[in-house]
């Protein structure tokens, strides 16, 4: 998202542009049907969000990726003072719309609509931490930061370390934490593994730093197994689903199995990553406006979905529609056609555009 703007001197990849378009419809997926997994386990409200939502989970973990690609690679010209330029407007479109859900969201919807009242302490803390979605906003801070470390030693003379790192991350960060969480499940020993991984303490390799630097890494260098890494995605998004439902009642309570730091997620983002580079190289180099324009305008996007889902579902609990096979297209389609229309109009103005682009 908001590497759209600077690296606007680098040639653009279009199949780059492509992966922003579908993370952006990814994102507004999982955001709308994430309330069908919470409730009913079995029902048909659960089936329909579990399976959209297990399908669209590279969303956030795919923007980085894209950021990774363009951001580490040795075209993009870094310096000191536009890195520290970057997290400052990222600081800043933070600090609006964070006050901007704050006040609809925790002052005026509960006061004036709900006529319940107000919670400082939960005002304040709503206002530092954000709105659920603008988690990405601080995770993208913590990539700036270490961004002038990174680009060190990710370079092509250095593959092989680059090679290392992602695979420490994937052991590490994906594959024996979720073994562990799932193993405990069942045998509560298998916890330790957790308590292992927590005690070597490798937290370099921890968080999106792995997505970030895999973005690179598949930009840079074709995969030989592509068809091999297109099952075991495919393969991943299915595990999802049924463990999802197995966990859910063998727990007695929602346990979703697509969290961004799990192994399946990974290879499902990978995947993707992958697929539309092959196809988008092999096809029609015309680039199209649809996603010229999404791509452009897909940190508005993310900024203001959110708070038009959350509208939307207002309307249609008050109406007492709770079938999720209407309301999914019909919040989905209105958020994110709202969003981008929303964002256009933003862009439009000099003095918000950098609110959205």
């Amino acid at each position: 998202m908001d590497e759209t703007v600077e690296v606007r001197q680098v040639k653009r990849v279009y199949y780059l542009d492509v992966l922003r378009v579908l993370a952006c419809l990814s994102v507004v997926m999982i955001h709308t049907t994430g309330r069908y997994v919470e409730n009913d386990i079995g029902s048909l409200n659960f089936w329909i969000g579990n399976v959209l939502d297990a399908s669209a989970r590279m969303g956030a973990p795919l923007f980085v990726m894209i950021s990774g690609a363009l951001l580490l690679d040795q075209d993009y010209q870094y310096s000191a003072e536009k890195n520290r330029r970057h997290i400052s407007r990222l600081i800043r479109f933070f600090v609006f719309w964070s006050s901007a859900y704050c006040v609809i969201f925790r002052i005026l919807i509960p006061k004036f609509i709900d006529h319940q009242s107000l919670n400082y302490e939960n005002i304040i803390h709503y206002l530092i931490t954000g709105h659920f979605h603008l988690w990405f906003i601080y995770m993208l801070i913590g990539l700036y930061l270490v961004l002038p470390l990174l680009r060190l030693w990710v370079k092509e003379e250095n593959v092989k370390w680059v090679r290392y790192f992602l695979i420490l991350a994937f052991v590490f960060n994906f594959l024996l934490p979720q073994v562990s969480d799932i193993g405990a499940k069942f045998w509560a020993p298998m916890g330790y593994i957790r308590e292992v991984c927590d005690s070597v303490n490798i937290r370099y390799v921890g968080g999106f730093m792995a997505y970030f630097v895999l973005g690179w890494y598949l930009k840079r260098y074709e995969l030989k197994q592509k068809k091999m890494l297109y099952g075991l995605g495919t393969m991943c998004v299915l595990a999802e689903i049924v463990m999802t439902y197995v966990l859910s009642v063998h727990q007695g309570k929602p346990v979703q199995m697509y969290g961004n730091m799990q192994v399946n997620v990974l290879l499902q983002t990978a995947m993707w990553f992958v697929l539309v580079k092959a196809c988008v190289e092999q096809g029609n180099k015309n680039v199209s406006s649809f996603v010229r324009l999404v791509s452009q305008y897909s940190l508005g996007i993310y900024a203001l979905h959110a708070g038009l889902i959350n509208i939307l579902y207002r309307w249609l609990d008050h109406a007492g529609m709770n079938k999720a096979y209407l309301n999914i297209p019909v919040v989905f389609v209105c958020s994110f056609t709202g969003a981008l229309g929303l964002a256009v109009l933003l862009g439009k103005n000099r003095m918000t555009r950098n609110l959205v682009v």
